[in-house]
């Protein structure tokens, strides 16, 4: 009989709770280095809003809020974003795949991409928004506007990688 696994804030308990978590840091991390594209510091896909929501698909109970909060808390310290924007972001698309998933579980790989590309959107739509309020002016939307495509491309590869990890990992 297996033994029941406990569950925290983060995550659950053991390796096989850590490691959603531990690449979602990992991605974190990977986000903020400054390396880019070289169009614009924009140009680099949000990783942590790939990992959460494929991770919310696939292992919903290894990524529960506070680990989806705390990736967005350390992209807060260390961009130059209003505090709680990517917090926010990250929760929303928890949310919205937590919502959903009834209806895409077990779809093609293809309707798991069309449903990121609308959530992220959202997310995108709301991130500017929160950051022309918190700035007191409208601000361009071509960077994040940038930073969406590149992170709707790059969702492919992405969950490839992490379906792979799941799979010979967990």
């Amino acid at each position: 009989m297996k033994k029941a696994e406990s569950i925290s804030i983060f995550g659950s308990s053991g390796f096989a709770g850590l490691v959603p978590l531990g690449i979602t840091v990992f991605f974190t991390i990977l986000m903020m280095l400054p390396i880019g594209t070289g169009a614009s510091s924009f140009a680099f896909p949000h990783l942590p809003l790939i990992a959460v929501f494929y991770w919310t698909c696939h292992r919903p109970m290894a990524m529960p809020l506070g680990a989806a909060a705390f990736a967005g808390l350390l992209l807060d310290l260390w961009m130059n974003v209003p505090m709680g924007l990517n917090i926010l972001m990250l929760l929303m698309v928890r949310a919205g795949a937590l919502s959903q998933l009834k209806y895409f579980k077990g779809r093609s790989g293809i309707i798991y991409w069309i449903v990121f590309a609308a959530g992220a959107l959202l997310n995108y739509a709301v991130a500017w928004a929160a950051s022309s309020y918190a700035s007191n002016q409208i601000m361009p939307p071509l960077p994040l506007l940038q930073q969406y495509v590149i992170t709707i491309f790059a969702y492919p590869p992405t969950a490839w990688l992490l379906n792979r990890i799941r799979k010979n990992l967990l």
